[in-house]
C-alpha cells in the first residue's frame, strides 16, 4: 500500500522568522526533526550530508532529522528565512521533493507563524496549516498529471483557442497562481 502525506503523523515542533542585516553563518546543528528553510531575503548557504546548496529568496530546503547540516559560507546583507521544525511518525517517501526553486505560497508560513503564536490555537489548526504547506511542495513538483483541473484547464484553453490567452489570463479564470498552473500543465 503506497502512504500519502494524510496518512502520516506530522507533529509540529516549532518555526521562526530569522532576520539580519549582519554578516551571519549557519552554525553546525543536528536535529531530531525535519526543518523546513524557506529563504524571504538574501542567501543561505547551507551543507547537510556534504552537499552545498544557495539558497536565495522564494526558494525551499527541507533538512533531514539526525544529519549534521551548518553554513558553509557567510550570508552578507539582509538576510531572512522562515524555519519551521516537524517530526513524523516515519520518514518522508523517497520521492518527496526537499527542495523547491520557486516555492509561491509564502502567506502560509506567516500564518503558520501567527497560529502557532496563539495563546489557546488548537494543534490542529496549526497541524492543518503545515500539512497544507507539505502537500502544496509536493504537488508543486509532483502535479498529478490527470487531475479535474489540469483537464478543466485543457478543455477551456481547446474552447477558447481562437483568444489572445497567456498564462496569467488563464490562471485569473480559474483563480489559481499562474506558476502553479503553468507547472500542474506542464
Amino acid at each position: 500500500m503506497i502512504r500519502t502525506l494524510c496518512d502520516y503523523k506530522f507533529r509540529f515542533a516549532g518555526m521562526g522568522l530569522f532576520k539580519t542585516e549582519n554578516t551571519w553563518i549557519h552554525p553546525q546543528r543536528t536535529e531530531a526533526t525535519y526543518e523546513i528553510i524557506l529563504v524571504t531575503e538574501g542567501t543561505v548557504h547551507i551543507e547537510e550530508n556534504n552537499i552545498q546548496r544557495t539558497l536565495g529568496k522564494g526558494e525551499l530546503f527541507i533538512l533531514t532529522p539526525h544529519i549534521s547540516h551548518r553554513g558553509f559560507a557567510p550570508s552578507h546583507g539582509r538576510t531572512a528565512f522562515y524555519w519551521v521544525h516537524f517530526f513524523t511518525d516515519s520518514p518522508l517517501p523517497e520521492n518527496f521533493p526537499l527542495y523547491c526553486a520557486h516555492y509561491s505560497e509564502t502567506h502560509l508560513f506567516k500564518e503558520l507563524l501567527h497560529y502557532a503564536n496563539l495563546p489557546n490555537c488548537p494543534e490542529t489548526a496549526v497541524h492543518a496549516i503545515l500539512l497544507h504547506i507539505l502537500t502544496l511542495q509536493s504537488l508543486q513538483q509532483n502535479p498529478l498529471p490527470d487531475s479535474r483541473l489540469a483537464n478543466d484547464v485543457f478543455e477551456w484553453i481547446r474552447i477558447s483557442a481562437d483568444a489572445a490567452l497567456t498564462a496569467e489570463k488563464t490562471a485569473a479564470y480559474f483563480g489559481y497562481n499562474s506558476e502553479y498552473l503553468s507547472r500542474l500543465i506542464r
